[in-house]
C-alpha cells in the first residue's frame, strides 16, 4: 500500500497541489555525503488527467557519448516528464489489451511506472535519464548508472515506431564505444524471457555473468578491462 501525502507545490507564480508518496517525502533533501552530488527534488506531479508525470534530474557530472548521424541524446529535464511517461505507456500494451476499463487500465499504468522509477532512484540513485532523439524527434531513453570505470544499463526503451529497425542496437554500440574510451565495463539485465533483448545484446558482445532462472546478469567488456582483470 502506498501512502500519499498532499501538499502544493509552487513554481514562479504558480502552484499545483500534487500527492508524493510519503517515503519520497522523507527523502525531499539532497543527501549531504559525496556519493550522490547534487540531486535534486524527486518530483511527482499529477496533471489535469491525472496523468502520473515522474521526473528525475540528476546533475552529476556530463557523460558524453557519440551517436550516429541523425540520432542526438540529452539529459532529462522537467520538460521531458511526457515523453518519459509516453515511452513507459508505450511499452506495456500488455497492460492496455487487459480487460479492464480505460480509466482502470491507466491508473494500473501509472501504479506500475511510479514503481517502477522508485525502484531504480532507490536501487541506483546516481542514475541519469536520457532522452534519445532521431531527426530532432524524441523517440527513447536511457537510465544509466556511471560509478568508477563502471557504466550500468538499467533501461532502454524505445517507442512503437522506434522499434525493430536497429535504434535500440545504435544506442547499445554507441554505449560500448564510450565504455572502450573510457576503459570502463558495461553491465545491463535482462528478464530471460525477454528472448528479443537478449539476442541485441549477445549479438552486440554482452556476454552472461549469472543467471539466477529469472534474470540475466550481462557485460560487455572492453580489451582493456580485460587485460587489467588478467594482471590482477
Amino acid at each position: 500500500m502506498i501512502f500519499w501525502h498532499p501538499f502544493d507545490w509552487r513554481h514562479g507564480s504558480s502552484k499545483i497541489a500534487i500527492r508524493m508518496p510519503i517515503d519520497f517525502l522523507l527523502r525531499r533533501d539532497p543527501p549531504s555525503d559525496d556519493r550522490h552530488p547534487n540531486l535534486d527534488l524527486v518530483r511527482l506531479v499529477l496533471e489535469q488527467k491525472l496523468i502520473v508525470k515522474f521526473v528525475v534530474h540528476w546533475m552529476l557530472g556530463e557523460c558524453v557519448f557519440e551517436l550516429p548521424p541523425l540520432l542526438s541524446a540529452r539529459k532529462a529535464i522537467e520538460s521531458d516528464a511526457g515523453i518519459v511517461y509516453q515511452l513507459f505507456r508505450d511499452s506495456r500494451p500488455d497492460l492496455m489489451d487487459l480487460p479492464l476499463p480505460m480509466e482502470r487500465k491507466e491508473q494500473l499504468i501509472e501504479l506500475q511506472f511510479l514503481a517502477r522509477q522508485q525502484g531504480i532512484v532507490q536501487t541506483y540513485p546516481e542514475a541519469q535519464i536520457w532522452i534519445v532523439a532521431e531527426r530532432g524527434q524524441d523517440m527513447a531513453s536511457l537510465v544509466l548508472a556511471f560509478e568508477h570505470q563502471t557504466i550500468r544499463l538499467i533501461d532502454i526503451t524505445l517507442l512503437s515506431t522506434a522499434r525493430l529497425r536497429g535504434l535500440g542496437t545504435q544506442m547499445i554500440m554507441a554505449l560500448q564505444r564510450h565504455a572502450e574510451q573510457t576503459n570502463a565495463s558495461l553491465h545491463l539485465a535482462v528478464v530471460r524471457g525477454n528472448t528479443v533483448a537478449f539476442r541485441v545484446y549477445q549479438k552486440c558482445g554482452f556476454v552472461i555473468d549469472d543467471d539466477d532462472g529469472f534474470v540475466l546478469q550481462m557485460s560487455y567488456r572492453t580489451p582493456n578491462t580485460m587485460e587489467s582483470q588478467v594482471s590482477l
